[in-house]
C-alpha cells in the first residue's frame, strides 16, 4: 500500500500519483483525507477521517491507524518518482527513510530526517510517532507550532533516535531531491538520477505540471 494524505485544494497532488501509478501499478495507492476535500484523480481508494485542526497530528495519526498487511510506503502529495522502488523495499529493517546529509544547524540539526518517502515493516513505528507528537504540542521551530509544521519530522526523529527500531538508510541523492527549477530538474553539470523529486515549497507545486517524463 502506498498512501499520502491531501487535506483541501491541491490540483498538483494528481502529478504525483500519476507518477506512482505508472511506476508502481501493482500497489494500491491511498489518499487520506477529510470529509470535504476533493479526491485526486487516479487514487485507488479515498479513507475519510474527520479535520482535527492540527495538521502535524493528523497526518501521523492517519499513517497510524492504516490497516496494512503488506510493507506501508508513506508519501507525500508533492513528490514525483522517475522510475520503480521495489528492490529498495527489501532487507531486514522496520523502517527505511532518507537521513539528510548535511550535518550543519537549524533544519537539518533539528530535524534530520526526510518524509517523502519512507518504509514501513513494523506498524508500530507510525503509532509510536503518534504518543511522540502528541508531546511535543507546545513546542515550535521558526516561529510554527509543531501542530501545525515540522512535527511530523519531529516524532520521527524521536522515535528512530530511540534506538526501538531498526532503520535502513535510503539515500537522500536519491530519495529527496528538489527540482533545480521549471521544467529543469538538475542544475547545470549535476548528473544526478534521483528516484524521488520533492516539490516542497508553494513555488515549486506548479512545477509539477512541467516534470520532464
Amino acid at each position: 500500500m502506498i498512501a499520502f494524505v491531501c487535506i483541501g485544494d491541491r490540483p498538483y497532488a494528481k502529478y504525483a500519483v500519476k507518477s506512482f501509478k505508472k511506476h508502481m501499478p501493482k500497489h494500491e495507492f491511498v489518499q487520506i483525507c477529510d470529509p470535504d476535500s476533493p479526491v485526486i484523480d487516479g487514487v485507488d481508494r479515498v479513507i475519510r477521517q474527520e479535520w482535527n485542526g492540527y495538521l502535524m497530528v493528523y497526518l501521523i495519526k492517519a499513517f497510524a491507524d492504516l490497516e496494512c498487511e503488506d510493507t506501508l510506503i508513506t508519501t507525500a502529495d508533492d513528490c514525483i518518482i522517475s522510475r520503480p522502488f521495489d528492490d529498495w523495499m527489501e532487507g531486514d529493517y522496520d523502517v527505511a527513510i532518507s537521513r539528510r546529509k548535511d550535518k550543519g544547524e537549524g533544519v537539518t540539526r533539528i530535524f534530520p530526517y526526510t518524509n517523502g518517502l519512507v518504509f514501513v515493516k513494523n506498524k508500530q513505528f507510525y503509532k509510536d510517532c503518534y504518543e511522540s507528537i502528541l508531546g511535543m504540542l507546545a513546542k515550535e521551530y521558526s516561529g510554527r507550532p509543531y501542530w501545525h509544521w515540522w512535527g511530523d519530522m519531529a516524532c520521527i526523529a524521536e522515535v528512530i533516535d530511540s534506538g526501538k527500531y531498526k532503520v535502513k538508510d535510503l539515500p537522500v541523492e536519491l530519495f529527496c531531491v528538489k527540482p533545480w527549477k521549471n521544467g529543469k530538474l538538475n542544475k547545470p553539470g549535476s548528473n544526478l538520477d534521483p528516484i524521488l523529486w520533492h516539490y516542497s515549497g508553494l513555488d515549486r507545486k506548479p512545477w509539477m505540471e512541467n516534470h520532464p517524463q
